[in-house]
């Protein structure tokens, strides 16, 4: 890792080789950070690197991301992941040192822990079937997690602005469609893999026509299996049904609207 001067100049080291996920305490005077070395071993340092202590070091395996700063600058909150890296918590230790402890016990993936104040830390994770990740809250005094978010975005980042009134997140919108995959004597390849043809229902783009009923002029929307239907009985090109005005005209068995 290098600093790059704003003003000009060569970039010059900055930290210890593989250091990764920097973090700044509330002051700037202290940075977190941890390495890429067995265990991922965590430490604090002055703001421009020098003094570097560890603070913690996991099992052969255990991984240790996210080191973030409390806004009064007491702990480092971290997320630690046991070897399958599918399973992991919330961790917190002193910035002076000492015995970590663990905030949750969710057993899922976890990332990005954010403070808002002294109590409250907000993260991303699935729950306990896997599903997500979802926006949480965590009260580190009690150890109470809610989810915050609902529907079907997906929060796969969080982040705060240094005043911690504002928050920057990144949103997945995951959307799901029906795919068909030939069976032959071979294995298939992507190209083989074809989307499974859908068919329009509705129709909106239909300009607005008077009611093949009423004569009522209402806006045109359609049903695109119905069209021929309706050509072969009131020769209107296409007509289209006012939805508020009953009786309407008896279906032919099979036809719909």
């Amino acid at each position: 890792m290098r600093l790059q001067p704003l003003v000009g100049g060569s970039p010059r080291p900055f930290l210890v080789e593989l250091a990764v996920n920097v973090d700044w305490s509330s002051d700037g005077t202290r940075v977190a950070y941890h390495t890429s070395n067995t265990g991922d071993p965590l430490l604090v340092a002055d703001r421009d690197g020098a003094n570097a202590k560890q603070l913690v070091v996991g099992e052969p395996e255990t991984h240790q991301h996210f080191p973030t700063w409390s806004p009064d600058g007491q702990w480092i909150y971290f997320v630690r992941l046991p070897s399958n890296q599918t399973e992991s918590d919330l961790w917190r230790i002193a910035a002076t040192g000492g015995e970590p402890e663990r905030l949750t016990q969710s057993n899922s993936y976890l990332g990005y822990p954010t403070p808002l104040d002294e109590r409250t830390l907000l993260y991303v994770g699935e729950d306990q079937d896997g599903a997500g990740p979802w926006l949480w809250a965590l009260d580190v005094e009690t150890r109470v997690t809610r989810r915050l978010s609902f529907g079907l975005e997906k929060y796969t980042s969080i982040a705060a602005s240094a005043d911690r009134r504002r928050l920057a997140a990144v949103v997945a919108n995951p959307v799901a469609n029906l795919w068909s995959v030939p069976v032959l004597d071979h294995a298939a390849t992507e190209g083989d893999v074809q989307p499974y043809p859908r068919r329009e229902r509705w129709r909106h783009a239909l300009p607005e026509r008077p009611c093949t009923i009423c004569r009522r002029s209402v806006a045109a929307m359609a049903c695109g299996a119905s069209r021929t239907d309706r050509r072969r009985r009131y020769g209107e090109v296409p007509g289209v049904r006012c939805w508020n005005r009953p009786p309407f005209p008896p279906m032919e068995s099979g036809s719909r609207w």
